[in-house]
């Protein structure tokens, strides 16, 4: 899905604005850690080696084709 229409449906392509996330079981302290050391301000501090293994939980194939979270 293009990020123009994901601004016209007024959803993001990020992690809580996707829909299909709200019945995700993954608790906020799961990717929304303390104290990270290896992010900055424009990743919101958070830390892809946290976040990845946590998305690939339930998007095996997405992330091998990608090679990121965005």
């Amino acid at each position: 899905m293009s990020a123009d229409l994901h601004a016209e449906r007024g959803v993001s392509d990020k992690y809580h604005g996707i829909r299909d996330h709200d019945t995700a079981n993954v608790r906020c302290v799961r990717c929304h850690t303390s104290h990270t050391t290896d992010s900055d301000a424009k990743s919101r501090f958070i830390s892809q080696a946290t976040v990845r293994p946590a998305c690939r939980e339930c998007h095996k194939e997405m992330l091998g084709a990608l090679g990121a979270v965005r």
